[in-house]
């Protein structure tokens, strides 16, 4: 028996959200993000979506930007690939020079794609 391989367009929206700062700025900001996100998806109806970035919040109810996020979460059937990750190194991007680090902290993909992420 053999296994056809799957393909599939998936549109990858990398995204960097700043740190809550509890004002108005946060939410607009937040919101202007999500509004890009759901118009190019909505452009590319029929591809797949997968949101991951620095996004500086926790993935739980009382965080607002996830509380924002989720909606848009939901709509699109994402899931938090947070589990998936079995790495002990702290961050995704180092420059030595300037001695700077970031961190993708979340990935989120369609839940029906998630059993294809692998570590």
């Amino acid at each position: 028996m053999t296994t056809k391989p799957i393909f599939l367009q998936i549109i990858n929206q990398i995204i960097h959200i700043y740190i809550n700062d509890n004002s108005s700025f946060y939410c607009n900001a937040i919101s202007d993000i999500l509004g890009f996100i759901d118009s190019v998806a909505a452009s590319y109806a029929g591809c797949r979506l997968c949101i991951l970035g620095d996004l500086n919040f926790e993935c739980d109810i009382y965080n607002k930007g996830y509380l924002l996020f989720s909606d848009l979460a939901n709509e699109y059937g994402l899931e938090c690939c947070d589990n998936l990750n079995s790495s002990s190194v702290c961050y995704t991007y180092h420059h030595d020079t300037l001695g700077h680090r970031s961190l993708i902290d979340h990935v989120f993909i369609e839940a029906d794609l998630k059993g294809y992420v692998t570590n």
